[in-house]
């Protein structure tokens, strides 16, 4: 079941959305949105309905704001951001309509879990809480190719659904929606699900518990709230919630592919300032053979076989000593002999 964002409840406090009104279940809005189930209500007062779209017959989200007009032009403009990015990562946005009275977004319903229910029945292991973040920040990235910030990633709006797939909810256009708090937030999801903890210092208060802190108020690292959190995830979570280091962008974060959690210690890090991002073209090759070939006067690499200017990983036929060892010479056969007939 598609899940509803809670909201941050830090900058937010109390809602400032008035709740009165509610749709019936079976009532059609705009003559192509069929409403089927009221699943719930977030922080900020908005209604979330499971309905269908009874032209296309697919199934549909609808999140309802009372009132609409001015008082809803964030939630639309946020939406009409959204519904120009195609993402795998992200929910596809269908409509965004304002009635005066009232104002809703149709979006994708999406069939899953949010990532603040998953926790909850414990932490991930690394290969499954860098899969979700990895797939967060592919996200937040393609945003920030559009020049929009998301503004919201949190365990609320991160979903997981049934067939594996990770999406990314409910962008918001407010002023503070930076790319800065993106890249934070991207930290703290990976926090999240390596500890089961939401770092509420650093990304914004939650509904999730807080991270694990010292007596001086520090926040511990994931290796020191559970066991078994690679090195290299360890120190990954910590650049990113550390707000005197200097940020990456959501593009070298999510790099080309997804990485898994053996692979993130070369690959999926931020860089530091003045880092080099250049990696070696060339690749590895195996040392010289030191058996040269017959006539040659020293075992340099261009009097040596030919293989070992081969990379490593493709196939080798053996030196040319080797080769010559490998040769057998062929025992002629002794002609049989005619029996004699007594």
């Amino acid at each position: 079941m598609a899940e509803l964002d809670e909201g941050l409840q830090a900058s937010r406090g109390v809602p400032q959305v008035l709740t009165f009104g509610t749709p019936s279940v079976g009532e059609i809005l705009a003559e192509r949105y069929q409403l089927e189930e009221h699943i719930g209500n977030d922080s900020l007062g908005r209604q979330l309905y499971r309905g269908i779209d009874v032209i296309l017959r697919r199934p549909v989200a609808v999140v309802l704001r009372y009132p609409g007009g001015e008082s809803a032009k964030e939630m639309l403009a946020a939406a009409v951001a959204a519904s120009r990015i195609v993402h795998p990562h992200l929910v596809g946005v269908y409509d965004a309509i304002d009635e005066g009275v009232r104002a809703y977004v149709v979006r994708e319903w999406v069939d899953g879990i949010a990532l603040r229910d998953i926790v909850a029945q414990g932490p991930l292991d690394a290969g499954r809480s860098v899969a979700i973040a990895w797939a967060v920040t592919d996200a937040v990235a393609s945003l920030h190719g559009t020049g929009m910030a998301h503004g919201n990633v949190h365990p609320g709006t991160v979903l997981v659904a049934h067939d594996g797939r990770v999406v990314l909810t409910d962008a918001r256009a407010d002023d503070g929606a930076t790319p800065e708090t993106d890249i934070r937030a991207i930290g703290a999801i990976l926090y999240c699900a390596l500890t089961g903890y939401w770092p509420h210092a650093e990304a914004g208060s939650y509904s999730v518990p807080d991270g694990v802190r010292d007596s001086s108020g520090a926040l511990q690292s994931p290796r020191q709230v559970r066991a078994g959190v690679p090195a290299h995830l360890d120190s990954l979570v910590a650049d990113l919630l550390n707000g005197e280091l200097p940020l990456p962008s959501a593009e070298s974060l999510a790099g080309s592919s997804p990485p898994s959690a053996a692979s993130t210690r070369k690959t999926w890090r931020p860089r530091r300032a003045g880092a080099s991002t250049s990696t070696p073209s060339t690749p590895r090759r195996r040392p010289p053979c030191r058996r040269s070939r017959p006539g040659a006067s020293s075992p340099s690499v261009s009097s040596a076989c030919s293989c070992s200017r081969w990379p490593a990983r493709w196939p080798r036929r053996g030196c040319w000593a080797t080769r010559q060892r490998r040769r057998r010479p062929v025992r002629a056969r002794r002609p049989m002999r005619a029996r004699r007939s007594r």
